[in-house]
């Protein structure tokens, strides 16, 4: 199958069924997706884009991004991704700093769009996402 992972092209023969953070972590040495509760898919800690939607790559099958582009904070413009963890540590939004690239990914589609985000949607947004 055919996949873009943070703009690349990439070809994946493997099992179907693996899970998306166990690739992007062992086979692409990307470590941003971390793993907090795998298989439960309870805490966000391992959330990337997937077509710009927040999913948990603990519970997602590498047969979900066929034909689709999965983006991790590696693949955020560095200016970007620096303005909103900083936003986040002036605030004291960040402790250990573990579950900030998921936090990062939940809120990231909240910049693509046309309108200025309000605290609720920053809420929203993170809902599903544990801080330990």
């Amino acid at each position: 199958m055919e996949f873009y992972l943070n703009g690349e092209k990439r070809n994946y023969d493997g099992d179907p069924d693996l899970n998306l953070m166990e690739y992007l972590r062992n086979t692409e040495k990307i470590i941003s997706p971390k793993d907090g509760c795998s298989p439960e898919g309870v805490c966000g800690c391992c959330t990337v884009l997937l077509d710009n939607k927040a999913v948990k790559s603990c519970i997602s099958a590498m047969k979900r991004v066929e034909g689709k582009q999965v983006l991790t904070t590696e693949g955020l413009s560095p200016e970007k991704r620096e303005t909103v963890v900083n936003a986040f540590m002036e605030k004291g939004g960040l402790q250990c700093g573990f579950c900030t690239p998921g936090i990062l990914m939940k809120v990231w589609p909240l910049f693509e769009k046309p309108e200025q985000p309000c605290r609720e949607d920053f809420v929203k947004a993170l809902n599903s996402n544990l801080c330990r």
